[in-house]
């Protein structure tokens, strides 16, 4: 199965290309033709966690099955955004790695938020979590957080995950990392991030018990039928097993 390969920035400059073909195994996903870019070009091994991916002109998550001819473009960060990272995807979230991308030599700060699941709420016990989201305006509205958070501090670089799909106890389900000179406002750009993206972000969670799973929606709880789909408005619930 071949591909089209589109690079940009430094990665046009490391593949010495801005156009190529690449051929991968019928079925693959984005994550396995990644793997396959950086096989030819090992160059971009350390990048490659960091690049946002499209498939055909559209964020696509690493789990994407891609077919014959979709045009893979790879992402960096852009320049505007000082090397910020917005992602909403259907993968476990790598905490580490999101730290590690925000740290800069002119920042003396790294503030990182990790949000997981936790195995009780209310007295009962919870089995798992599982986020539902409207990704294309989720993603811009946190885009459009991180952008305000700007315009409130001076921060260095800003990276944001959320996960979707089923969260397992233990396991996280966004992760903020914040760099700044100081801590001060990483550590109030962080805090405003996480509540802010309760407040306002399209992303719903479905807390699973032994016998029955409810959709938390606001101060409601309704319950989940085994064939529901998310509601339209994104409405969140302040005291959740997730997120701390």
């Amino acid at each position: 199965m071949i591909l089209n390969l589109l690079f940009f920035a430094s990665w046009k400059d490391l593949t010495g290309c801005s156009e190529t073909t690449l051929e991968v195994v019928p079925g693959s996903t984005v994550e396995q033709a990644l793997a396959a870019v950086v096989e030819r070009w090992p160059a971009l091994a350390d990048r490659v966690r960091y690049a946002a991916v499209a498939v055909n002109e559209e964020y696509a998550a690493r789990e994407r099955v891609l077919e014959e001819g979709d045009a893979l473009a790879i992402i960096p960060p852009v320049s505007g955004g000082s090397g910020d990272r917005v992602r909403v995807v259907e993968a476990p979230l790598d905490a580490a790695a999101l730290a590690e991308a925000v740290v800069r030599p002119d920042c003396g700060a790294v503030c990182t938020f990790v949000g997981t699941t936790r195995d009780h709420h209310d007295g009962r016990q919870v089995e798992q979590l599982d986020y539902e989201a409207y990704q294309p305006m989720a993603e811009r509205e946190l885009w459009a957080l991180v952008a305000a958070a700007r315009e409130r501090w001076e921060l260095g670089s800003v990276a944001l995950e959320h996960r979707l799909g089923t969260v397992p106890i233990g396991e996280a389900s966004v992760v903020i990392a914040v760099s700044a000179a100081h801590r001060k406002a990483a550590f109030a750009a962080c805090e405003y991030l996480i509540d802010r993206l309760k407040e306002v972000v399209p992303i719903w969670k479905r807390e699973s018990y032994r016998d029955h799973a409810v959709w938390l929606e606001g101060e409601q709880r309704r319950v989940a039928q085994p064939t529901e789909r998310s509601p339209a408005l994104p409405t969140h619930d302040e005291d959740s097993p997730a997120d701390g």
